[in-house]
């Protein structure tokens, strides 16, 4: 005769199981159609989930994880995301495997989990996601090894990402900047469709699949800027805060918009929408970075001590939700930006802003300059213009300091060139990207991580308005001689331009040999001239010509 406590032991095991039956069925996989994915592919799954919820995109309500256990053993824990097929609730999961070999997963739902699947990361010619340079703290690099330079523009928003991607590419861009702002691809906002604070909308969302497909399709990467200045803003310029769902008079929580960065409901419902962009997004290695803010510090009131308390908390938070470890930074309309921001060691690299400069060359010297030696971190110019509003095109219309821009960024040690703001009443009707393929040639087959750059050390015997950027090492260099009187501001002015006398340049600090020269014409693709010339006692003279605009030479040594 089975005792009474024989018997309560198996009713407990039959309930147990009955319910783990019942929690299976509750949760299934469909599992992806391949067995085999590419080395940082993407891998995507759906998950059907019989549950009851008010709010999908609430991870109290419906917190569908997939854990994903890599060759290596370490767990990655992706948070499922709520979209719809058909008019039917689905959630999904992507994931983009970095290690080759087996990987095995399972999603869990509160205490039900599903039957582990697995399958094969294979290899592929994919450069993989972009980090920091562990070689060189200026620069940024694949996980391939290779070295990442941008060269690119902004393109915050639009309706036909696909004109502007496919004319990037083919005058060799490959980097933009896209703002996540409510007449663009805002997941929150009110109205419009909107669903409201904490729920996101699923056309915006596919939006951004789509930019994403055609990010790769062109080989463009994106600084990806999550907020703007704008929402948080009463007054001009560029106000939108009456339509901030965050703001009471929306249903919101905040009495003034500079609450955002304290109130602890504000700061757990943006934790959300940051969990259901990784989610959804951070597969993708074509995007290079999250930006959180563009020119946070002109929101109505600007509080240091509380912005940089909610930069590091969110990045903290991004960084350990995003298993993909995407670049974090932010930005500010004040060129210097917020040391306190910028000395956060969850801002990965560093940004200016900045506008009217007469003469951009040297103003983009000045701030990378100052950035690099401050907070030895990768630095970018963000945006730069002739004004900020968006220029007249008879200012520059011929993109002079576009031109002067980006190649001064370039030679001042940058990891990329600077990007200009006027993408769509500017460089797209004046067709301006012809300034980007000879540049995007000079530095393809640059060695960014290895050389060692300094700022090289040049004598010019024939002063005029000649002078010249450039950075070096004992055994190359990179320089762009410009005339300095060419800048867009003088040439408004309709000041006669005058080209530079003749002259001789000196790079000290070389090594002693034979060095190739590579003169570039700055404008035009494919045009390289040769020649060699000895460097004795460390120092290489070059004949340089008269130069009416500038010139861009390469310089290495031979033997």
């Amino acid at each position: 005769m089975i005792s009474r406590t024989i018997f309560a032991v198996i009713i407990l095991l039959c309930y147990n199981i009955t319910n783990f039956a019942e929690g299976r069925d509750m949760l299934k996989i469909i599992p992806h159609e391949s067995k085999e994915i590419p080395q940082y592919g993407k891998f995507e799954i759906a998950i059907e989930a019989d549950l009851k919820y008010n709010n999908p995109f609430s991870p109290s309500e419906a917190d569908i994880e997939l854990h994903i256990i890599t060759p290596a053993g370490e767990e990655h824990i992706m948070p499922a995301f709520y979209d719809e097929q058909d008019g039917k609730p689905l959630w999904k999961v992507r994931y983009a495997p970095m290690e080759l070999g087996k990987y095995s997963y399972y999603a869990k739902l509160n205490q039900t989990q599903t039957d582990k699947l697995s399958f094969e990361c294979v290899s592929n010619d994919n450069n993989g996601f972009i980090r920091l340079s562990p070689k060189d703290h200026r620069y940024f690099q694949f996980d391939s090894g290779k070295p990442f330079f941008a060269v690119g523009q902004n393109v915050c928003w639009t309706d036909n990402y696909k004109h502007y991607f496919e004319k990037m590419a083919e005058h060799g861009e490959n980097f933009t900047r896209i703002w996540m702002i409510h007449w663009n691809i805002a997941l929150e906002w009110t109205g419009d469709d909107y669903p409201g604070l904490g729920r996101y909308h699923l056309g915006k969302a596919k939006w951004i699949d789509e930019i994403l497909d055609l990010a790769e399709k062109n080989g463009i990467y994106i600084m990806l800027c999550l907020e703007s200045f704008n929402t948080l803003r009463i007054k001009q310029p560029y106000p939108a805060y009456e339509g901030n769902p965050y703001a009471k008079e929306n249903g919101g929580m905040l009495d003034k918009p500079e609450q955002f960065f304290t109130d602890p409901e504000a700061c757990r419902l943006f934790k959300q929408r940051l969990r259901y962009l990784v989610a959804r997004y951070a597969y993708s290695p074509y995007i290079f970075s999250w930006e959180f803010w563009n020119e946070v510090d002109i929101l109505e009131k600007y509080k240091s001590d509380e912005v940089v308390e909610w930069h590091r908390e969110m990045a903290q938070y991004l960084r350990q939700i995003d298993p993909m470890k995407h670049l974090i930074s932010t930005s500010f309309a004040g060129t210097a930006g917020d040391s306190a921001i910028w000395n956060l060691p969850e801002m990965e690299y560093t940004q200016n802003h900045q506008y009217g400069s007469k003469d951009i060359a040297e103003s983009i010297r000045h701030w990378t300059k100052r950035n690099l030696d401050e907070f030895k971190k990768p630095h970018l110019f963000g945006e730069f213009g002739t004004d900020a509003g968006g220029p007249n095109s008879n200012n520059d219309p011929n993109g002079i300091n576009l031109h002067n821009g980006i190649w001064s960024s370039v030679m001042s040690g940058s990891a990329g060139t600077a990007m200009l703001w006027c993408w769509d009443n500017y460089i797209d009707p004046k067709n301006l990207y012809y300034h980007f393929k000879p540049l995007s040639q000079f530095v393809s087959d640059v060695d960014w991580l290895d050389a060692d750059f300094r700022d090289a050390s040049i004598d010019i015997e024939e002063k005029s308005s000649l002078r010249v950027f450039g950075l070096q090492n004992d055994r190359e260099a990179l320089l762009w001689l410009q005339n300095s009187d060419h800048t867009w501001h003088r040439m408004l002015e309709g000041k006669s331009l005058e080209a530079t006398k003749p002259t001789v340049i000196s790079i000290n600090g070389l090594r002693d040999g034979t060095y190739r020269i590579e003169w570039w014409d700055t404008y035009t693709p494919d045009n390289v001239k040769n020649s060699q010339a000895k460097c004795e006692n460390g120092i290489l003279r070059l004949d340089v010509p008269k130069i009416m605009k500038d010139i861009a030479c390469k310089v290495g040594i031979a033997d």
